[in-house]
């Protein structure tokens, strides 16, 4: 019995062993290559976004950049629901009580069209190069298509200065830990800002930017598992504050004032995880409404901006860039 224990405890090990040095096999001259091998692959994927005590997330699935869909949700209630394929894109929008009254007016037929089932565009699908600037509500084609493709951005953001997760390390600072280990996605690279000084500013083109950016990445040998990003500002109260809301007012950012000048407004974190699959087919939604989805969303947009500064701010409405 106890040589029987014996071998079962080794086996265990030895297993245990094994998945280990898988995930400690990946090193950070490998991550530019694993993402890109990411970028290429047939994935499922999670992103979440919590800003100013709001949630927003997302759950899709990637054929392709041509093939590929999503579920998006606020604060845990689904909201739409959306399908690219080929050139076609398809909406169903679950929850259009996000929506205020004034950026329903004059739309009302377009938000109880799409609440009614499914809408689609046929030639509707994000640009394959280009793409759409940005607009103050997410039912922008790019909403989506950033996030299917930010694998694509993995190999740039890795030029950054990232070093190994070790709480051992001479290097590592407790204060600079902002993420669970999440063993289960992978070897773990973080990158912290150059110093940690709360009264900081970066000044970056003329606009004033007082933040701090940490990331972490994930990876295993076969994709990136995950990444965290989180953007903390320093203390308001403040002459830089005055000065930042002041040049963001002129660049037209009044909705990224807003939200900073909200009790939880001082941080942005962020959240992909991803997984790889072998094959994922998407399909197209049956029984959908043919509907030119461009003029009704740029009138939603349109809306948004005569709403002025003052108007109600859910994360679905004007995310920060």
């Amino acid at each position: 019995m106890r040589a029987r224990a014996l071998v079962a405890f080794l086996l265990v090990l030895l297993t245990g062993c094994q998945m280990t040095s898988a995930d400690e096999s990946v090193l950070l001259d490998d991550l530019p290559a694993i993402a890109q091998k990411t970028s290429l692959a047939a994935r499922r994927f999670e992103y979440q976004l919590v800003v100013a005590g709001r949630t927003v997330s997302m759950e899709g699935r990637v054929e392709d950049d041509y093939r590929y869909e999503a579920q998006i949700s606020l604060d845990g209630s689904p909201v739409y629901r959306e399908v690219v394929y080929d050139d076609a894109r398809y909406l169903q929008l679950q929850d259009s009580s996000w929506l205020p009254p004034s950026l329903v007016a004059g739309n009302e037929a377009f938000a109880e069209l799409m609440t009614g089932g499914w809408v689609v565009d046929p030639l509707g699908a994000p640009p394959e190069f280009g793409g759409e600037r940005a607009q103050p509500v997410p039912l922008a084609a790019s909403f989506l298509l950033e996030r299917v493709r930010f694998p694509e951005q993995l190999p740039e953001i890795l030029k950054l200065t990232f070093k190994e997760y070790n709480i051992r390390a001479l290097y590592y600072m407790p204060r600079d830990d902002k993420f669970p280990e999440h063993l289960e996605d992978g070897k773990r690279y973080d990158r912290v800002p150059d110093a940690y000084d709360p009264n900081a500013v970066t000044v970056t083109f003329d606009q004033l930017r007082p933040f701090f950016e940490y990331i972490s990445i994930w990876g295993k040998p076969t994709h990136i598992g995950r990444v965290e990003r989180l953007i903390e500002l320093p203390p308001r109260g403040r002459e830089l504050y005055e000065e930042l809301y002041t040049q963001l007012e002129r660049a037209g950012s009044r909705t990224l004032v807003n939200i900073l000048k909200a009790p939880e407004g001082r941080r942005f974190a962020e959240t992909y995880r991803f997984w790889a699959e072998e094959e994922i087919e998407i399909q197209r939604p049956d029984g959908a409404t043919p509907v030119e989805l461009a003029p009704a969303i740029a009138a939603l947009g349109a809306a948004l901006l005569q709403a002025g500064p003052g108007a109600a701010w859910t994360p679905l409405m004007g995310l920060p860039s």
